[in-house]
C-alpha cells in the first residue's frame, strides 16, 4: 500500500505542478524552465515520497527516498514524451538534473523528518508549498543578461519585390516540403505559418508552429524590398 500510494501521489504532484508552473502565477520566476520547477520540484517529489512512507511507518530510505521517486519521475517523462507535452531533447537535457534533485530530496527528507511519526503532517505540508515558496522567491531575483550575435546569409536568386512577400508573411506550409530534420525527430514542432498583422514598424507578424508554440515578432525596421527586422 505504501509503495502504490506513494507512486501515484508523487506522480500526480509532479503532474500538478508541471501543469500550474506554465500559469500567470510562476511566469515570472522563469515557467517550467525556472530553477523552481527543475530542481523544487523533484527535490519535493522526493521528500514527499519519504513522508508518506513515514506515514505508513516506512523508514526503508532506499525504496521510499530513491526508488518510488526516481521511478515516479521517469513514467512522468516517458508520459510527457509520449504525449508530446515536451520535446525528447528536452527531456533528455532535464533528466540528470530532475533525477538529482529528486534523490536529495528523499535523502534529505529521510535524514531530517522524525522517524516513528505515523501523521507528519506539518512535513508534508511543507514539502508540498517548496515550490510555491522557491518560485515566489526566484520571481523576486534580477538575473544579469547578455547579449551575442549571430549571423548568417541565404542568396536567393530572385528579384527583391517577389521575396518580400513571402517573408513579411509566410503562407500555410505543406508539412511534406519540410526537410526531415534531426530537430523534428527529436520532438521540435514544425512550423505552420506566419501572419502579419499590418505593416510598417510595430506590426506584430506571429509564427505559429505544432503543439499551440507562437513566436510574437515585433517589426523593429521595415524598408519594403530591402530590409526586414524584428524582435522575438
Amino acid at each position: 500500500a505504501s509503495l502504490i500510494t506513494s507512486g501515484v501521489i508523487v506522480l500526480l504532484y509532479a503532474a500538478i505542478f508541471r501543469f500550474a508552473f506554465t500559469m500567470d502565477l510562476f511566469r515570472q520566476a522563469g515557467g517550467v524552465v525556472s530553477l523552481s520547477f527543475v530542481l523544487s520540484v523533484p527535490f519535493a517529489c522526493g521528500a514527499l515520497s519519504v513522508a508518506i512512507g513515514r506515514w505508513f511507518g516506512s523508514d526503508n530510505w532506499v525504496m521510499q527516498a530513491v526508488f518510488i521517486p526516481v521511478a515516479a519521475l521517469l513514467i512522468g517523462l516517458v508520459i510527457c514524451v509520449v504525449t508530446q507535452i515536451e520535446a525528447v531533447i528536452c527531456v533528455i537535457m532535464a533528466a540528470p538534473l530532475l533525477v538529482i534533485a529528486c534523490v536529495l530530496g528523499g535523502i534529505t527528507a529521510h535524514l531530517l523528518l522524525p522517524r516513528n511519526n505515523p501523521k507528519p503532517k506539518f512535513y508534508c505540508s511543507l514539502i508540498v508549498c517548496l515550490p510555491l515558496l522557491s518560485s515566489y522567491a526566484e520571481g523576486l531575483c534580477t538575473w544579469p543578461s547578455e547579449i551575442k550575435s549571430i549571423t548568417n546569409t541565404i542568396t536567393i536568386h530572385a528579384p527583391a519585390e517577389r521575396i518580400w512577400p513571402e517573408i513579411t508573411s509566410v503562407r500555410a506550409i505543406d508539412p511534406r516540403s519540410l526537410r526531415d530534420s534531426w530537430i523534428y525527430q527529436i520532438g521540435f514542432p514544425r512550423p505552420i505559418a506566419a501572419e502579419l498583422d499590418r505593416s510598417g514598424v510595430g506590426g506584430i507578424r506571429t509564427a505559429t508552429f505544432e503543439r499551440d508554440v507562437s513566436f510574437f515578432e515585433v517589426i523593429t525596421d521595415w524598408q519594403e524590398n530591402q530590409r526586414l527586422a524584428f524582435s522575438i
